[in-house]
């Protein structure tokens, strides 16, 4: 019996600890306007009209965001799709740097593909 108290005890603090990582993980990236993703969108949409200064701007904000709660990311899912995730950020970086406008696009649009694979309860492989 006490064995089986303790399993039931420990099985319901990961339960509470994975539920409570899923809410902060949606607060601090999808409560507000606008949402991460629609951020990346926003530097996509800026680069593709080539207004650089906006791009640039908005993926400051991008990266302040990503700074601040990657750690939530990293607990759940310090996988590949993590790591690509950071590369792909600081290859949109550097797109928006060289104003390579096809660059900016396909960084950004990699970065929104595997941040919702990242964030999803169950990440495609």
């Amino acid at each position: 019996m006490k064995q089986k108290k303790i399993t039931i005890i420990l099985t319901s603090i990961l339960v509470i600890l994975f539920i409570s990582l899923f809410i902060v993980q949606h607060i601090m990236f999808y409560v507000g306007n606008p949402t991460f993703p629609n951020m990346i969108e926003e530097v996509i949409t800026y680069s593709s009209k080539n207004q650089w200064d906006k791009a640039d701007e908005t993926l400051t904000k991008v990266e302040e965001k990503w700074n601040k709660a990657q750690t939530l990311i990293a607990i759940k899912y310090a996988d590949q799709d993590y790591s690509f995730l950071k590369i792909g950020i600081s290859r949109l970086r550097g797109a928006i740097n060289t104003k390579d406008r096809y660059g900016a696009q396909r960084e950004g649009k990699a970065c929104i593909l595997l941040f919702k694979n990242i964030t999803s309860v169950s990440p495609n492989p």
